[in-house]
């Protein structure tokens, strides 16, 4: 049996135990709004109704993995607890296979052993309970393809073909529908690499060719918003709403937990709501800008440090420091990974990296956060962190041998 297949066998074994231990069933409601949206779909009445009545079309949640979901439905059974188990497979398995780009990832950013000592910290370090795989949501999809576009990005020598970035652009755009919160990332990454190419202009043109076709199935999206809804919708729709759960810091903030806001959701229609909804937002923070600014402080700490604003789903109320520590290190570490690639001239690539530490998290700091919002970006933070702790020990057996 080769390392790689062991790798992934050990990484889809404990998620399944830690799934058995963890998932709640299947109760009334399962799986949220993306499985509302999934279970509309199945049944023919297109992408909408994300809170289990019919409302009409949605922006609320991005297509991609609903349209994955309504296909397990239609193969399993809508919404029936054969599909939530044949989701809650799926999930297992795309989290499982991120130990791959996580592999290739840290081998072209720092070495071959860096690659494998990620790769298997993946499969095996419960930082966060597993989180991506054990709801039925876009986490551990978009995990996988945001983790294999940076190691598309993070290559150091680009290919040449026209093919490829047409594909590289295909891949982005899925990328970008099936979480749009990438697009920061996404940017970056694009205007990083033409900075790094910018005396090879055939590259550029590639480039820019690729940055076209990666926005072509985003525009359709936002299009289809446009005519479903008769005015302009960006990708999402719901970041009045994301910045009303925040400033309220209960569940009771959404429309799918209080009977209250569902029918003003549906009295006022999705777009209406959320207009509502961001202007009372706005208004609470223009009134409260000390209290939104602690509350925003206590959510860049809870990022990080899985502090009370990031509850860790893992053996439950048990072991809090040791989650919060396990929770903590890939941040630390991945600043001390990204000072390894300044201090060995990797100064570009450690330009990105702290770019995209920094900047992905801001619209989570200024909404709300929960643990699987920082699961998509572990990978990366774990590749940081791993070749900095490959540094330290190295460095310590050193000096005892000395």
């Amino acid at each position: 049996m080769s390392p790689v297949v062991a790798m992934l066998i050990v990484a889809v074994v404990l998620r399944m135990v830690v799934l058995v231990l963890k998932h709640p069933g299947f109760p009334p409601g399962w799986g949220g709004e993306m499985s509302s949206v999934a279970s509309s779909l199945a049944s023919g009445h297109g992408f909408g109704s994300p809170y289990w009545t019919d409302t009409g079309p949605t922006a609320l949640v991005p297509p991609v993995y609903p349209a994955i979901l309504a296909v397990i439905f239609l193969i399993f059974g809508n919404h029936v607890p054969a599909a939530g188990m044949a989701g809650g497979a799926l999930s297992i398995f795309l989290s499982a296979a991120i130990c791959l780009p996580v592999t290739s990832l840290a081998k072209s950013l720092f070495s071959e052993k860096s690659g494998r000592v990620a790769g298997w910290v993946w499969a095996l370090l419960p930082i966060t309970g597993y989180s991506d795989s054990l709801y039925l949501w876009n986490t551990s999809l978009y995990g996988l393809l945001l983790t294999t576009f940076l190691v598309v990005i993070f290559r150091e020598k680009p290919s040449p073909s026209v093919k490829w970035w047409m594909g590289f652009g295909l891949f982005t755009g899925v990328l970008v529908l099936t979480e749009p919160v990438c697009l920061t990332v996404v940017g970056l990454s694009f205007l990083w690499v033409a900075w790094r190419l910018h005396t090879n202009s055939s590259a550029i043109k590639l480039i820019i060719l690729s940055a076209f076709i990666a926005a072509v199935l985003p525009a359709i999206w936002v299009t289809r918003n446009r005519v479903v809804f008769g005015q302009m919708v960006f990708l999402r729709s719901g970041f009045g709403l994301e910045l009303a759960k925040g400033i309220l810091e209960s569940e009771m903030a959404l429309p799918f937990r209080n009977p209250e806001e569902t029918r003003r959701y549906q009295k006022l229609g999705e777009v209406n709501y959320m207009k509502v909804r961001l202007a009372e937002a706005k208004l609470w923070v223009r009134q409260h800008p000390k209290a939104y600014l602690k509350k925003t402080t206590a959510r860049m700490v809870g990022w990080w440090s899985g502090g009370k604003h990031i509850p860790i789903y893992w053996f439950y109320g048990k072991y809090r420091m040791a989650k919060r520590v396990l929770f903590a290190l890939p941040g630390v570490g991945c600043i001390a990974g990204i000072i390894l690639l300044f201090r060995r001239k990797n100064n570009a690539y450690a330009i990105l990296a702290i770019s995209i530490v920094a900047v992905y998290p801001v619209v989570y700091y200024l909404t709300h956060i929960d643990v699987r919002q920082r699961a998509p970006l572990e990978p990366f933070l774990v590749v940081l962190a791993v070749e900095a702790g490959i540094t330290a020990l190295r460095r310590l057996k050193l000096k005892r041998s000395r």
